[in-house]
Protein backbone atom coordinates (compact mmCIF):
# COMPACT_ATOMS: atom_id res chain seq x y z
CA UNK A 1 0.00 0.00 0.00
CA UNK A 2 1.35 3.38 -0.61
CA UNK A 3 1.80 6.20 1.62
CA UNK A 4 -0.26 9.36 0.61
CA UNK A 5 1.66 11.75 1.53
CA UNK A 6 4.90 10.45 -0.25
CA UNK A 7 3.78 9.37 -3.80
CA UNK A 8 6.34 7.22 -6.03
CA UNK A 9 8.57 8.92 -7.82
CA UNK A 10 11.26 8.27 -10.25
CA UNK A 11 14.96 8.92 -10.05
CA UNK A 12 15.02 11.73 -12.01
CA UNK A 13 12.30 13.51 -10.07
CA UNK A 14 14.45 13.04 -7.16
CA UNK A 15 17.33 15.11 -8.86
CA UNK A 16 15.35 17.65 -9.72
CA UNK A 17 14.06 18.08 -6.12
CA UNK A 18 17.67 17.72 -4.79
CA UNK A 19 19.00 20.23 -7.32
CA UNK A 20 16.55 22.73 -6.45
CA UNK A 21 17.10 22.36 -2.41
CA UNK A 22 20.51 23.10 -3.46
CA UNK A 23 20.63 25.87 -5.86
CA UNK A 24 17.36 27.98 -4.22
CA UNK A 25 18.72 28.38 -1.09
CA UNK A 26 22.35 29.17 -2.77
CA UNK A 27 20.78 32.15 -4.37
CA UNK A 28 18.94 33.27 -1.71
CA UNK A 29 22.21 33.63 0.43
CA UNK A 30 24.13 35.23 -2.28
CA UNK A 31 21.19 37.68 -2.67
CA UNK A 32 21.64 38.03 1.42
CA UNK A 33 25.16 38.26 1.55
CA UNK A 34 24.63 41.00 -1.88
CA UNK A 35 22.18 42.86 0.45
CA UNK A 36 24.54 43.20 3.23
CA UNK A 37 27.16 44.70 1.34
CA UNK A 38 24.83 47.15 -0.40
CA UNK A 39 23.15 48.60 3.12
CA UNK A 40 26.68 48.49 4.99
CA UNK A 41 27.44 51.84 3.71
CA UNK A 42 24.49 53.28 5.13
CA UNK A 43 25.09 51.31 8.78
CA UNK A 44 26.51 52.60 11.72
CA UNK A 45 30.68 53.53 11.59
CA UNK A 46 31.39 50.64 13.67
CA UNK A 47 29.14 48.12 11.52
CA UNK A 48 30.33 49.54 8.43
CA UNK A 49 33.63 48.69 9.87
CA UNK A 50 32.89 45.39 11.04
CA UNK A 51 31.33 44.67 7.61
CA UNK A 52 34.85 45.96 5.83
CA UNK A 53 37.21 43.95 8.22
CA UNK A 54 35.07 40.76 7.42
CA UNK A 55 35.01 41.15 3.40
CA UNK A 56 38.77 42.73 2.85
CA UNK A 57 39.85 38.87 0.64
CA UNK A 58 38.46 37.41 -1.72
CA UNK A 59 38.43 34.38 0.86
CA UNK A 60 36.78 36.38 3.79
CA UNK A 61 34.07 37.16 1.38
CA UNK A 62 33.68 33.87 -0.20
CA UNK A 63 33.39 32.16 3.82
CA UNK A 64 31.01 35.47 4.28
CA UNK A 65 28.61 34.28 1.09
CA UNK A 66 28.65 30.41 2.49
CA UNK A 67 28.20 31.22 5.98
CA UNK A 68 25.14 33.58 4.52
CA UNK A 69 24.21 30.25 2.48
CA UNK A 70 24.33 28.03 5.24
CA UNK A 71 22.16 29.98 7.71
CA UNK A 72 19.86 30.27 5.38
CA UNK A 73 19.15 26.68 4.68
CA UNK A 74 19.39 26.17 8.17
CA UNK A 75 17.16 28.74 8.78
CA UNK A 76 13.91 27.85 6.62
CA UNK A 77 14.74 23.74 7.43
CA UNK A 78 14.05 24.38 10.90
CA UNK A 79 10.91 26.22 10.33
CA UNK A 80 9.49 24.09 7.56
CA UNK A 81 7.25 21.99 9.25
CA UNK A 82 5.50 24.84 10.10
CA UNK A 83 5.28 26.60 7.05
CA UNK A 84 2.76 26.52 3.87
CA UNK A 85 4.12 24.72 0.99
CA UNK A 86 4.44 27.77 -1.64
CA UNK A 87 6.70 29.56 1.11
CA UNK A 88 9.03 26.47 1.51
CA UNK A 89 9.04 26.06 -2.04
CA UNK A 90 9.77 30.17 -2.64
CA UNK A 91 12.51 29.89 0.21
CA UNK A 92 13.84 25.99 -0.23
CA UNK A 93 12.97 25.39 -3.94
CA UNK A 94 10.57 22.06 -3.26
CA UNK A 95 8.32 21.22 -0.72
CA UNK A 96 9.26 17.90 -1.06
CA UNK A 97 12.48 16.48 -0.04
CA UNK A 98 14.50 13.93 -2.28
CA UNK A 99 14.30 10.56 -1.09
CA UNK A 100 17.57 8.54 -1.58
CA UNK A 101 16.05 5.24 -1.35
CA UNK A 102 18.89 2.42 -2.74
CA UNK A 103 18.30 1.58 -6.50
CA UNK A 104 16.34 -1.54 -6.59
CA UNK A 105 18.05 -4.71 -6.68
CA UNK A 106 21.15 -2.86 -4.31
CA UNK A 107 21.71 -4.21 -0.82
CA UNK A 108 22.18 -2.81 1.86
CA UNK A 109 23.53 -5.15 3.77
CA UNK A 110 27.46 -5.24 3.86
CA UNK A 111 29.49 -8.42 2.04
Amino acid sequence: MSDPTHPPTDERSDRAVALLRTAVPALWGSLASWLIVQVAGHLPPPLTDLVAIVLQSDLATSLAVAAAVAAWYAMWRRMEARLPPWLVRATLGSARTPSYAAPVGSSTAPP
